[in-house]
């Protein structure tokens, strides 16, 4: 015998809306954005700094498609991250960066959503900020989806 249960279901448009009040204060930016820029690398953080670089280096690092713009957005507030992160970290090449903190801690999902809500291109994938991105990721996925009619998303899994 098979016991079913209803499950309601939650009301996503919520999980914006408990941080709508919040404003995140961009703190520091370098590069331009590309006219032709598709795509967002947005990097959660909280409490990590030399595995952030490493994200950062990675996202930056992408070959074979438009620079992307990397939107970086801090969970820990006011301190000497930001401005430390911005010294130590390498190269951007032609990719707009900009970094973000929170005046307050959002929780994992609350930053996730408004790295969401600070990007401006058609593209977003989520990078955290102990994961890396292969060089080529931007433009496989790019590829996977000039092959699909009208897609909404991919998924791939990680390596």
């Amino acid at each position: 015998m098979v016991r079913t249960q209803t499950m309601t279901r939650p009301d996503t448009s919520s999980a914006f809306a408990e941080i709508s009040t919040i404003t995140s204060e961009l703190v520091w930016e370098t590069g331009t954005p590309g006219s032709s820029t598709r795509a967002t690398i947005a990097i959660p953080t909280y409490k990590r700094f030399d595995t952030l670089l490493e994200a950062i280096a990675s996202a930056t690092a992408q070959t074979g498609t438009e620079p992307p713009d990397i939107v970086i957005v801090d969970n820990e507030g006011h301190g000497a991250k930001p401005s430390a992160v911005q010294k130590r970290m390498g190269e951007v090449g032609e990719c707009h960066v900009r970094y973000y903190i929170n005046p307050q801690n959002l929780g994992m999902f609350g930053n996730w959503n408004r790295c969401i809500e600070l990007a401006e291109t058609s593209w977003l994938t989520i990078l955290n900020d102990d994961d890396l991105l292969r060089p080529d990721f931007l433009k496989r996925s790019f590829a996977v989806l000039a092959r699909l009619s009208a897609p909404d998303g991919i998924v791939c899994r990680k390596g």
